[in-house]
């Protein structure tokens, strides 16, 4: 008998699991907040040092070049892409996520692939493009994933998390009961359309705003 107890004991401890807490909405809207206000002002800095080489160029070359709307869109695209996935590739936080504590991470613990990192920008453009609802998706689902976490294989976690794929994990959400007022603020945004589309200044920059914007006219 007293062999069984030790038995069931030793199978009770070898089945517990690691509660890995995922980040809701609203820790992640103001890390996306801070994020957007710091790439619109690297946008604004790049397109301002780009008009100055382009300006010097024609004041001091011996040709003429003036530069598409196109070009500053595409640079801009290129801009947003490398701030969001360099930044997830290096160390899973962007600016705005380490200011909130928080990391991008992979479902197995392991760190964001360039790969992932793409894959999991394209998901922005896409919850961007449907009326931000890939966002929201963040507040119904039980592991906290918006479209774009679960396209790329994806979790955001509070920056001290660490787990492997070899461990047995739970995931639970950090705010398990904040449905409705997530629910509130999506419905104002959505409503407030294409004012909300324009609002993807804060996620994608400026530039890509205007290509997104200039797709759907």
């Amino acid at each position: 008998m007293k062999g069984i107890n030790m038995n069931a004991t030793a199978h009770s401890a070898g089945s517990a699991k690691k509660t890995i807490k995922v980040v809701g909405f609203g820790w992640r809207l103001v890390a996306a907040l801070i994020d957007g206000l710091l790439l619109g002002f690297l946008s604004f800095l790049f397109a301002f040092i780009v008009g100055f080489i382009i300006w010097f160029a024609r004041l001091y070359g011996s040709g003429e070049f003036y530069p598409s709307e196109r070009l500053f869109t595409v640079l801009g695209f290129i801009l947003s892409i490398a701030y969001y996935a360099g930044f997830w590739v290096k160390s899973g936080q962007t600016p705005g996520k380490t200011a909130m504590g928080l990391k991008v991470v992979s479902i197995d613990g392991s760190p964001v692939s360039w790969g992932k990192a793409f894959l999991r920008y394209l998901g922005y453009v896409i919850n961007v493009v449907i009326f931000l609802l890939g966002f929201f998706w963040i507040v119904l689902d039980r592991k906290r994933q918006g479209w774009h976490d679960k396209l790329a294989g994806t979790y955001v976690v509070f920056s001290g998390t660490t787990f492997s794929a070899s461990e047995a994990v739970k995931i639970v959400p950090a705010d398990p009961d904040r449905k409705w007022l997530w629910l509130v603020l999506w419905l104002i945004l959505a409503l407030l359309m294409p004012l909300s589309l324009y609002g993807s200044i804060w996620i994608l920059g400026p530039a890509l705003t205007e290509f997104l914007t200039g797709l759907l006219r």
